[in-house]
C-alpha cells in the first residue's frame, strides 16, 4: 500500500511538470508578453509556489540560501569566466559585434540577472525538483537530460537558442542538484545570454526570439 501511494505521489510529480509547461508554452505560442500579462504568468508563478510549499521545499532546497553561493562561484565562476571569454574572442574573429553603448550594456545586463534569475527559479526551483520528485534519486540523469529537453522545447523553432538551451538546462541542472543556488545560475545566465546577442549575428541567433516572434523577423 505504501508502495502504491508512493509511486502515485512520482507520477503525480511528472504530471506537475507536463500540466506547467504546457501553460507555459500556451502563453509563449500565443504571444503572451510577460509585461502585458503579468496576470498570466503571475498565476503560473503562484502556482509553481504553491506546489513547492505542497511538497515541503524549503528555501535551501529551492536554491535561495545565499551561504551557497560561495561555493558554487569557487567551482564554477572560472568556468564561467573562460566560456565568456571564448564567446568574446570568437565575436571579434569573427567581426560579429554588435556595438553597443555602456549604459545600454549595462542596463541590459542588469534585466538580464532579473530574467534570468527568474528562469532559473522556473527551470530548476520547479521543474528540476518535480523531476527529482518523479524520478526519486537526484543522482537519476533523467533529470537533467529532462531539464535540458524542456528548456530547449521553451525555446521552439529558433534551433540555435534549443541547441544552447538544451546544453545549459543540462549544466544549469548538474549545478543546482549539486549546489542548490540560484543566485549564481542567475548571474551565469544574465550574463552568457548578454555575450551571445552582442557577439552573435542575426543571422544564426535569430534576434534570439521565441515561438511566433520568429516568423516575424
Amino acid at each position: 500500500m505504501v508502495m502504491g501511494t508512493r509511486k502515485r505521489s512520482a507520477w503525480a510529480q511528472l504530471f506537475w511538470v507536463v500540466c506547467f509547461f504546457a501553460v507555459i508554452m500556451f502563453g509563449v505560442w500565443r504571444g503572451y508578453d510577460i509585461h502585458n500579462y503579468d496576470w498570466f504568468y503571475g498565476l503560473i508563478l503562484m502556482g509553481m509556489a504553491g506546489l513547492s510549499g505542497f511538497y515541503s521545499d524549503g528555501l535551501r532546497k529551492l536554491g535561495f540560501w545565499p551561504k551557497n553561493f560561495k561555493n558554487c562561484f569557487l567551482e564554477y565562476g572560472k568556468k564561467l569566466l573562460i566560456l565568456a571569454g571564448l564567446i568574446f574572442f570568437l565575436g571579434l574573429w569573427f567581426g560579429t559585434v554588435r556595438y553597443t553603448a555602456p549604459s545600454l550594456i549595462l542596463l541590459n545586463l542588469s534585466y538580464g540577472v532579473m530574467w534570468g534569475f527568474l528562469q532559473q527559479c522556473i527551470l530548476n526551483g520547479f521543474f528540476v525538483n518535480r523531476l527529482a520528485g518523479f524520478f526519486e534519486n537526484e543522482n537519476n540523469a533523467g533529470i537533467k537530460w529532462g531539464a535540458g529537453g524542456l528548456f530547449a522545447l521553451a525555446h521552439m523553432p529558433n534551433w540555435f537558442l534549443m541547441a544552447v538551451t538544451f546544453f545549459g538546462g543540462w549544466v544549469c541542472a548538474k549545478i543546482y542538484l549539486k549546489h542548490r543556488n540560484l543566485y549564481f545560475l542567475g548571474l551565469a545566465h544574465a550574463i552568457i545570454a548578454l555575450l551571445l546577442y552582442l557577439f552573435v549575428p542575426d543571422s544564426i541567433g535569430h534576434h534570439l526570439v521565441v515561438g511566433p516572434e520568429y516568423f516575424k523577423n
